[in-house]
């Protein structure tokens, strides 16, 4: 969390994890993902840093989700129409290229 530079954000984060403990009675445990990545690294980041590898990924999983949710309504529409649904651009080249 060491990322969020708003204290109000950061005092609501840290209200939210108390909130937490208290109601499951747990102890977090603060780790630091930079630390976890220089020590032990996945063999798949083949030596990228940990913003590198990642960079993509919100993205990524945003247009995955963007696709996959509307299967059934793309298999319902070219059923319905002979044709495909419109898929945007973004998505296009995403999973068609």
């Amino acid at each position: 969390m060491d990322m969020i530079g708003n204290e109000q954000q950061r005092a609501l984060l840290d209200a939210f994890v108390a909130d937490l403990e208290k109601a499951f009675g747990v102890k977090h445990e603060r780790i630091s993902f930079k630390e976890a990545w220089q020590t032990n690294p996945p063999w798949q980041a083949d030596g990228q840093s940990l913003p590198e590898y990642m960079k993509d990924a919100s993205r990524d999983s945003f247009f995955y989700a963007d696709y996959h949710n509307f299967n059934s309504f793309r298999n319902d529409y070219k059923d319905k129409f002979g044709k495909d649904a419109y898929i945007s651009p973004p998505v296009r080249w995403q999973w068609y290229t």
